[in-house]
C-alpha cells in the first residue's frame, strides 16, 4: 500500500509507532523512489507542484509495489511535495534517450500493421518466458490511473505511460504501432535497443497521448543479450529474430 505524504512527514519528525518507523527506514534502504521522496521532503517541505500526475506516476507505483498489499490496479493522485529542479534534471538527463519520435509507417500501412498487431500475444500480454521481462501501460483518467490490460479500450487524446523490468542485463527498447502502421519509438537510441539494468519496474519519464489513428495502439518491449535494431518496414523479422524476446500489449481504439 501506498505510504501517503502525511506519514512520510510524521516519519521525519518521528511521530509514528516504532513498527512503522521501522517498516518505512527499511523500504527507504531498498526503494530508491521512496528515498528520493524522504530526501526531497527533507529539503523543501514546502514546494507544491500541481497538477503533474503522470510525473508522480513512478513515485505512486513505487510505492504500491513496495506496499504489503495492494487492493487493485488504480493508482490515485494526490499533492507531492518535491523540488521542482529534481524534476527537470530527470527530463534533461532523460531526454536523450527516452525522447519520443516517428520513424515511419510499416510496410502496407494499415493493413500490414493490422496483421502485427492481431499477432499472438505470449502468456497475458505483460510477460513473456526466458527473460521474464514485464511491461505495464497505465492510462490517465482524471486524477488517478488505471493499468491497462490486453485489448483494454482507449480513445483519442488518451494519455498513456509506460513501464518495463529485466531480470537481468539486456538491450531493449519501446515502440508502439497504431492503425496507420505509423511505428513511435519511446525508448531507443534512435532505431537501436539501448542497454538496460535488471531491477524494479522503470517508468519512463513522460505521457504518451494517443492521436487518432484508428483501430488500436499496439506497445512492444523487444529484449535481447545481444545489440539489435528495428527496422520499421520489417518489424515481423525482427519479432522472429532468434535471441529477441517480445512483450506486447494491444489497446483497442473506440470512438467518443
Amino acid at each position: 500500500m501506498m505510504i501517503p505524504d502525511w506519514k512520510l512527514e510524521r516519519y521525519l519528525t518521528g511521530d509514528l509507532p516504532e513498527g512503522e518507523m521501522r517498516e518505512i527506514r527499511e523500504l527507504e534502504k531498498t526503494d530508491e523512489m521512496l528515498a528520493h521522496r524522504v530526501k526531497l521532503l527533507r529539503e523543501d517541505n514546502a514546494a507544491i507542484l500541481r497538477k503533474m500526475p503522470f510525473e508522480r506516476l513512478a513515485e505512486k507505483m513505487d510505492a504500491r509495489d513496495s506496499g504489503a498489499e495492494r487492493k487493485d490496479n488504480v493508482v490515485h493522485f494526490g499533492f507531492v511535495k518535491f523540488a521542482a529542479a529534481a524534476a527537470l534534471v530527470l527530463a534533461v538527463v532523460s531526454v536523450a534517450l527516452f525522447s519520443q519520435h516517428e520513424i515511419g509507417p510499416a510496410t502496407d500501412g494499415g493493413a500490414r500493421a493490422m496483421d502485427v498487431a492481431l499477432a499472438g500475444v505470449p502468456d497475458d500480454g505483460t510477460r513473456i518466458k526466458g527473460l521474464d521481462a514485464r511491461m505495464e501501460v497505465w492510462k490517465k483518467t482524471g486524477d488517478s490511473a488505471v493499468q491497462m490490460s490486453n485489448l483494454g479500450e482507449a480513445r483519442e487524446g488518451d494519455e498513456i505511460q509506460l513501464r518495463y523490468a529485466v531480470p537481468e542485463k539486456c538491450y531493449g527498447m519501446l515502440f508502439s504501432m497504431d492503425g496507420n502502421g505509423t511505428v513511435t519509438m519511446h525508448m531507443a537510441d534512435g532505431s537501436q535497443a539501448i542497454a538496460l539494468e535488471p531491477g524494479k519496474m522503470t517508468t519512463l519519464p513522460f505521457a504518451y497521448k494517443l492521436d487518432n489513428a484508428p483501430k488500436f495502439e499496439k506497445f512492444f518491449l523487444l529484449t535481447s543479450r545481444a545489440a539489435f535494431e528495428l527496422d520499421a518496414n520489417n518489424i515481423d523479422a525482427l519479432l522472429k529474430s532468434k535471441g529477441v524476446r517480445s512483450v506486447s500489449i494491444t489497446l483497442r481504439k473506440v470512438g467518443e
